[in-house]
């Protein structure tokens, strides 16, 4: 009995032993194993990191075996001997073996390339063994300020904000179950900037400039290339997207013999270029001509400059365009070539490129003083050759069927003819008549227009009365293209008819522009019918008198009135855009019931407004053909200082006046005194005043067909309409005293340009623009104490004439000095400084250095 109590004693502590050891150890299914799971797709590669959290681990294996191996024995042992004793008690229920949390399983499905500023999505994929519950947490290591829409969720919306070059970005999910285990997987994503890009394939020639450094600037990137031996290139351009409206200017040197070739061509915007390049992404002369880089697109460039030195749109671009002088462009395209395709002549002392040549009026002079000592035929033709040239003027030009203007952009004043031609070969042209075209025809880059009766295209007056100008025939020859007119040269063949009315064959030429209507720049009707618009008008018909001034006030309504402000009148019109986009204005025609119509085409925008070219062909007492500006009065809130130089009148067929103000009130003309003093009022309210007065009495004044200043007047009285820029304009009212005694009223538009300062590099053609006298100084000790500038016709050909100690000399300008003979010998004054009260110049014989130095004052010492 005791020996069985022991056993059952024994048998008892083993069964508890066993229990205690059973929860106590490890199951090897069910240990949890480092998860190195990576999840990827076709697409990219993840990598996953796991954290199983704060999950408990059992006993070694070893203490697992050997109480496994020591139960089975003693139990085995015991239960064979007695496994129905009713004192053992034996719990069936299997202990249970606590679970092991295991981390999720995570992988990103997304594509690894995106694009700035457009959504895309990032998916993470995720299980969890457990079945527990998984949150997500997405974070990037980028330093761009990323929008994450869903950072909490399984799918991730990405946008990139703008940027100015390609990044590389991490995008990393956590993926953490509800008993924060934790598995992470990352991604990495280049998100690429919006680009545009295009090919620009050219020429850089005048004659082939070999191996030429071409340099195409956009904004601030620079990309460079190489032309090859025939002076071709070819460059790869690619930018952000933000900078697509940036404009492209292309930069060409010459290198070893042609060093001093200096080629530049303005372009219009990449977006631009894009546009005209085509599915192909690659632009070449016959899409642009413009790349090529040539003596022609040089010249236009730096008068594109001289409009406007810091061109960043292509609004900007075309109104430079419509700036320049295209018969100035042709010349110094010209100049350029003689220096280019002729090794023995050197470019002037001191000028170092042929940029540098075109760039300032003083050696423009000098390369004209030297190409006319070289050979006086040179120049002309040098000119034949460039127009006969078709890789400097592109021939390939499309049909001239259409509506055109023919009209010198430069000037507002010129005078313009409208061309309608039809594909039948017919047509119709307007000046101041209108004729019918018998046939017109074109062969490569000339067309040859021939009229069915005479087109009256200019009446002009002269000593003998009216002359009139008639053409039968038209020849245009195209000179180049741009985005905003054709260069053509006219020929125009047929009558003039004098004044005696006799007639005379007439056969002229002449550079100008020629100017598609449906390419011309559109008013906005908002802008029409806010305040005031002044219209300065003129026409080609001098017999009509110049009744061209006019104030409008356009109303939403249809309505306009047109002020009269010596009267303080106002007369009712009507107006309406057409459905061709062109302003009409309907008006009353005199003592009649009918209604006229005037059409007003714009061709180019111009300091607040625009310059116009109009047609009313009904009414037969004027010219069919009107042209000027239309300007848009502005509030004027802050007083304009005037002291300093402005040159004008921009815009008008005449020569350049400069106004020197100086600050004491004195007024100086072209660079000399003049009878006028300058004073400038503003008042908030009512704007800003610049009047010049007359300091004397008013006095006939005589004036030579030589002399383009000369003021017959008692006084300007001017307001600022617009100041805009470096420029302002300005209504000019005004008394002309004529001849015969007889005072008229006037008023006028008139533009003026500021300049830097008041610097003066030399003596210049504006020197000779009108008679002047200068006093010696009292320290000169002559009698003779006058000194005079004075521009004369001799031969049809204006000269200039100096008179100076007692002595007349025909005088030349050379490299800024006045050149002249004196016992067969060369002699100069140099101009040393400029002032409100004189100038101070030195004589000396060329060659030699300064021997004489005065001062030339504008006004009579007392």
């Amino acid at each position: 009995m005791q020996l069985h109590a022991f056993r059952k004693s024994l048998l008892a502590t083993l069964i508890t032993s066993s229990l205690l050891v059973g929860c106590g150890g490890s199951d090897s299914e069910s240990s949890a194993q480092p998860n190195d799971n990576v999840a990827s797709d076709s697409n990219n590669t993840n990598s996953s990191v796991t954290d199983t959290g704060s999950a408990e681990t059992g006993n070694t294996e070893g203490n697992t075996e050997g109480n496994t191996e020591d139960n089975t024995e003693d139990n085995t042992e015991d239960n064979t001997e007695d496994n129905t004793d009713p004192d053992v008690v034996v719990d069936p229920t299997e202990p249970e073996v606590p679970k092991v949390n295991q981390a999720p399983v995570v992988g990103i499905k997304g594509e690894n390339k995106a694009l700035e500023q457009k959504v895309f999505t990032l998916s993470a994929e995720a299980t969890d063994p457990d079945g527990d519950e998984i949150t997500y947490t997405w974070s990037h290591d980028s330093e761009l300020a990323i929008s994450m829409e869903g950072s909490d969720a399984a799918t991730l919306s990405v946008t990139v904000p703008d940027i100015d070059r390609d990044h590389l970005v991490n995008f990393t999910v956590s993926a953490t179950d509800s008993n924060g285990a934790m598995t992470q997987s990352s991604i990495a994503v280049t998100v690429k900037r919006k680009v545009s890009s295009v090919t620009i394939t050219g020429l850089v020639t005048d004659k082939p400039i070999v191996n030429a450094q071409v340099e195409i600037k956009v904004g601030d990137e620079v990309f460079n290339t190489s032309a090859d031996g025939q002076g071709a290139y070819s460059a790869l351009i690619e930018v952000d997207e933000s900078q697509v409206d940036k404009l492209v200017t292309v930069f060409a040197k010459g290198v070893d013999t042609q060093q001093s070739v200096s080629f530049v061509s303005q372009l219009s915007s990449i977006q631009s270029l894009v546009e005209q390049a085509g599915e192909d992404a690659t632009l070449d002369s016959s899409e642009n001509f413009s790349v090529n880089v040539t003596n022609v697109t040089t010249a236009e460039h730096v008068l594109m400059a001289s409009f406007d030195d810091l061109l960043e749109s292509d609004e900007e671009y075309l109104a430079a365009l419509a700036s320049v002088d295209v018969q100035k462009k042709i010349e110094l395209a010209t100049l350029i070539k003689v220096f280019v395709d002729n090794d023995d002549i050197d470019l002037p002392e001191g000028v170092e490129s042929t940029l540098d040549l075109i760039d300032d009026d003083l050696s423009i002079n000098q390369a004209h003083t030297i190409i006319t000592e070289k050979d006086p035929t040179l120049f002309d033709k040098t000119k034949e050759a460039l127009e006969n040239d078709e890789d400097l003027i592109d021939q390939d030009v499309e049909s001239l069927s259409g509506a055109f203007i023919l009209q010198y952009l430069h000037n507002y004043d010129s005078p313009a003819t409208h061309i309608n031609l039809t594909e039948d070969g017919k047509g119709q042209l307007t000046a101041i008549n209108t004729v019918s075209v018998e046939h017109w025809e074109q062969t490569a880059n000339v067309v040859t227009i021939e009229l069915s009766s005479s087109l009256a295209t200019r009446k002009v007056s002269s000593d003998e009365g009216i002359e009139s100008i008639y053409v039968n025939t038209l020849n245009l020859t195209v000179l180049g293209e741009n985005d905003a007119y054709k260069t053509v040269e006219v020929e125009e063949i047929g009558d003039k008819v004098l004044g005696n009315g006799h007639r005379v064959a007439h056969h002229n030429k002449y550079i100008t522009n020629l100017v598609s209507k449906s390419d011309m720049p559109s008013i906005d009707v908002e802008d029409l019918t806010q305040g005031m618009w002044y219209l300065d008008r003129f026409q080609s018909d001098e017999s009509e008198g110049n009744e061209g001034y006019g104030i409008f006030e356009f109303e939403a309504d249809g309505k306009v009135f047109e002020n009269f402000p010596d009267s303080g009148e106002r007369e009712e019109l009507a107006w309406r855009i057409a459905d061709d986009g062109v302003l009409e204005l309907m008006y009353p025609r005199d003592d009649s019931d009918e209604t006229g119509t005037v059409r007003f085409w714009f061709t180019k925008e111009i300091a607040g407004g625009y310059a116009f070219v109009s047609s009313d062909n009904e009414h037969p007492d004027y010219s069919h053909t009107e042209y000027g500006i239309f300007i848009q009065e502005q509030t004027i809130e802050e007083e304009i200082d005037f002291t300093g130089r402005w040159t004008g009148e921009v815009g008008r067929n005449t020569e350049n006046f400069v106004f020197d103000l100086f600050e004491n009130g004195t007024l100086n003309v072209n660079y000399g005194s003049s009878n006028f003093t300058w004073a400038s009022s503003f008042i908030a309210t009512e704007g800003q005043a610049l009047d010049f007065t007359l300091n004397s009495e008013p006095q006939s004044v005589t004036c030579s067909d030589a002399e383009s200043l000369c003021l017959n007047v008692e006084g300007l009285s001017q307001r600022v309409l617009v100041a805009e820029n470096d420029m302002v304009v300005l209504e000019r009212e005004f008394t002309e005293n004529h001849a015969s005694g007889y005072q008229e009223e006037k008023r006028e538009l008139v533009i003026l340009k500021q300049e830097d300062d008041m610097e003066l590099d030399g003596f210049n053609k504006e020197f000779f623009s009108y008679t002047r006298t200068y006093f010696l100084d009292p320290s000169m000790q002559r009698k003779d104490d006058k000194v005079i500038l004075e521009p004369s016709i001799v031969d049809g050909k204006k000269v200039y004439t100096l008179g100076i100690f007692g002595e007349t000399h025909q005088v030349t300008l050379v490299d800024g000095q006045m050149r002249f003979k004196l016992d067969d010998k060369d002699w100069t004054f140099e101009l040393l400084d400029y002032s409100q009260q004189g100038v101070t110049v030195c004589e000396y014989e060329v060659g030699q250095s300064c021997e004489t130095e005065m001062t030339w004052l504008f006004a009579k010492p007392e």
